[in-house]
């Protein structure tokens, strides 16, 4: 029995669906590729800022020992 035409527009359909979704899907990821980029390089930033309060921090540590040893 041949496929009635009905059949025939639904599967004309699914094919349009389908290729809709993965070019939203597309869009949406390239909206997010920047921000996230973004937020990467504002988290690198903050780890090296870390990275030297703390290093301020130690040698600012040592001098104030070697100041109190010295007394």
């Amino acid at each position: 029995m041949p496929p009635k035409k009905r059949d025939k527009e639904l599967e004309s359909q699914k094919t349009p669906r389908t290729d809709q979704i993965q070019a939203d899907h597309e869009l949406f990821l390239q909206a997010f590729e920047t921000g996230i980029s973004i937020s990467k390089l504002v988290v690198h930033e903050r780890k090296n800022v870390k990275e030297s309060q703390n290093s301020l921090w130690i040698s600012s540590q040592i001098n104030i020992r070697k100041a109190d040893g010295e007394k």
